[in-house]
């Protein structure tokens, strides 16, 4: 995770980034892994604790997967 410090004036400048510290991320690859608070002061984030990821096992390929998505929410 990086960080930069930011200033908007009187124009905008941006330091180099630096390291906030070490994170290795999400492995969902749909997911960023984080998220920012609205008030934007904390962010939550995944951690994958396991040692190892689990071995693949199955793959599920869908073919037509438009008509299945038709059929399967009428």
């Amino acid at each position: 995770m990086l960080v930069v410090d930011v200033t908007t004036r009187p124009e905008f400048t941006k330091s180099p980034p630096r390291e906030l510290f070490r994170w290795q991320g999400s492995n969902v690859a749909t997911s960023t892994g984080y998220d920012v608070t609205p008030d934007g002061q904390r962010f939550v984030m995944t951690v994958d604790t396991r040692e190892e990821p689990p071995p693949v096992t199955e793959l599920h390929v869908v073919l037509n997967w438009f008509d299945e998505l038709e059929r399967v929410v009428r």
